[in-house]
């Protein structure tokens, strides 16, 4: 049974995107790609249920992605590969554990 990813991006997965996850999650996966605006971590939740997914690739506000690892949803994000010490096509990807925002008062800067 093939493991069922929300992809949530308006840009469909590439192939080499598709079998970098599947060699790093290491199982075989079905990708459900979903491109619509997202306004809160419920609809993720809801799209979730829905498409009956197991994980999610999320291309989101850190807000919302901080809201879904807060209901205990940890979202795979695309990063850009780097090449030469340029950016490349995002066929790197990353688990959020945790969003933190740390900050100070502007006074004294």
């Amino acid at each position: 049974m093939k493991k069922r990813i929300l992809w949530l991006s308006r840009h469909s997965p590439t192939s080499t995107q598709k079998n970098i996850l599947e060699a790093t999650l290491c199982e075989p996966i079905d990708i459900i790609q979903v491109g619509t605006t997202v306004r809160s971590h419920y609809e993720v939740r809801e799209m979730m249920e829905h498409y009956k997914c197991d994980d999610i690739v999320a291309v989101l506000p850190l807000s919302i992605i901080a809201q879904l690892c807060s209901i205990g949803i940890n979202p795979i994000r695309p990063v850009p590969s780097k090449r030469n010490g340029e950016e490349t096509e995002f066929n790197d990807f990353v688990r959020v554990e945790k969003v933190e925002v740390v900050q100070h008062p502007l006074e004294g800067d």
